[in-house]
């Protein structure tokens, strides 16, 4: 059971955050948004890289524009992608960028970008919203149950069944007449 969860996964590793002329408790705060935003989506194993290894998060702030670098990195949590977040204030502009990485194919699958005007958590979280699902598929659709199979050989059977029993019920056994036929006398 455990292994077919793991491969309904998609296994995402979180980069350390980026910023530009923010503080780092507001780095945190807008780290914190993305979680909770990555949470909504239950197909997703999450795995942050600096809680996962202090020497692999400095590496990788050393080359997180290296495809190579962030593939190694990758490759070393055994993740399926890299998620990098990068959020930077001009003025009273926030700009929200995330970059996905897709470990096994080696290529960045897409940057996706949008500037706010207002910096509170609802406008960010929205963002971020719209930014991850732009790139993160829906999780795998369970069939329910009336769809499988078996359900409709079962259901067949009793109808069957029970069309097949009501005609043999409601047959007679000898069909005879119920009066008597006498031959002439010659």
């Amino acid at each position: 059971m455990e292994s077919a969860q793991a491969e309904d996964h998609i296994r995402l590793a979180i980069l350390p955050l980026e910023t530009i002329n923010l503080s780092p408790r507001e780095g945190t705060r807008y780290q914190n948004i993305l979680e909770r935003a990555l949470r909504k989506y239950p197909h997703l194993a999450l795995y942050s890289v600096s809680s996962a290894d202090r020497a692999l998060s400095t590496q990788l702030s050393g080359c997180a524009a290296e495809i190579n670098c962030l593939r190694d990195a990758g490759t070393r949590l055994g993740v399926e992608k890299l998620l990098a977040l990068r959020v930077g204030r001009l003025s009273d502009t926030i700009v929200v960028r995330l970059a996905v990485f897709d470990v096994r194919r080696g290529v960045r699958q897409g940057t996706w970008q949008e500037v706010l005007r207002r910096a509170d958590e609802p406008a960010v979280a929205q963002a971020m919203n719209r930014m991850l699902a732009s790139f993160i598929p829906p999780p795998p659709s369970r069939r329910p149950w009336y769809s499988r199979w078996w359900v409709w050989t079962a259901t067949a059977a009793v109808i069957g069944g029970s069309l097949t029993a009501a005609l043999l019920a409601t047959r007679d056994r000898k069909a005879e007449p119920d009066f008597t036929i006498i031959p002439p006398a010659r």
